[in-house]
């Protein structure tokens, strides 16, 4: 596009600019940022503007690659910004993308291994090994990478998700793992616009040994619900099933408003239902709290 204009001016930095704003102009960055590189390899300075557009251009190829899983080539991107645009937060920006480079292997291989399990336990699982919990404290931001044709994204709050996703968000079919020592949530469903959207499943399971337990009641150790979700929060029908220690199942069928589950009458104890259960007609009571999926605020 622009030969004839660095034949004739082949060293001259102005030319060098020009070309620079013209292909950021059309939108082909790779471009911009090699000629305003150019430009600032003969003349050793830029415009203000000229370095707030190469500077621009750095930030984005920066956070682009990590979201790609690409950590070495974000790092690279980040250290030229900083000798562009030398500050204090930028510079510990750039040590903790390097600390985290440092422990990514090991990272990695504790999501992975996360990510595809079937079954989840409270003695035999990394989501809640120190090592794992270690790691995601130390995170500031998503670490996202490739695995076998999917993603999996290890979070700062200890979430991890594995599916698909586009441009940079959540989209398509997925999970989303927590657990903590008392309680290991898995959400396996549909996600749009970077939150949970369309039909899930969110099966907890409860550890217990560490259920604090009344003398002559019986708990679950286990729950599923599925049902619809907008951003994350439920709404519509759902279904309900608690798995109990005593080998009885409960299985409710409830309804939500923006997340508020619905009342279907009011018991002749006073209570408020939501729902009965089909194969003992237990009452399921209303619950105050909103009912949606955890980990995305």
């Amino acid at each position: 596009m622009f030969s004839v204009s660095l034949e004739l001016f082949q060293e001259d930095e102005i030319i060098y600019g020009k070309i620079a704003r013209e292909y950021l102009y059309i939108g082909d960055l790779q471009n911009a940022a090699h000629y305003f590189e150019e430009e600032l390899r003969i003349s050793e300075k830029l415009s203000e503007q000229d370095l707030d557009m190469l500077a621009s251009i750095y930030e984005r190829f920066a956070v682009e690659a990590e979201k790609n899983g690409n950590m070495d080539e974000s790092i690279e991107y980040y250290e030229k910004l900083l000798a562009l645009r030398p500050n204090a937060d930028l510079q510990k920006l750039l040590d903790v993308k390097r600390n985290t480079k440092m422990y990514i292997p090991k990272l990695e291989d504790l999501a992975r291994n996360i990510a595809v399990t079937t079954e989840y336990d409270f003695h035999n699982t990394e989501i809640l090994s120190d090592e794992f919990i270690k790691f995601t404290n130390t995170l500031e931001e998503p670490y996202i990478f490739l695995y076998d044709g999917l993603y999996i994204g290890v979070y700062p709050n200890g979430y991890v998700y594995y599916g698909e996703m586009s441009n940079g968000k959540r989209e398509g079919h997925a999970k989303w793992i927590h657990g903590t020592e008392t309680y290991i949530s898995i959400v396996d469903g549909t996600w749009k616009d970077d939150m949970p959207n369309g039909i899930v499943t969110i099966t907890g399971i409860s550890n217990r040994e560490k259920i604090e337990r009344k003398k002559g009641e019986t708990y679950a150790y286990r729950s599923v619900e599925t049902g619809n979700v907008n951003n994350g929060i439920f709404e519509g029908k759902a279904n309900k099933v608690w798995y109990m220690e005593d080998g009885h199942i409960h299985d409710w069928d409830v309804t939500y408003i923006a997340g508020s589950m619905q009342s279907i009458g009011i018991s002749a104890s006073g209570k408020n239902n939501a729902a009965i259960c089909k194969n003992c007609s237990a009452n399921l009571l209303v619950s105050d709290y909103i009912h949606k999926v955890g980990g995305l605020d």
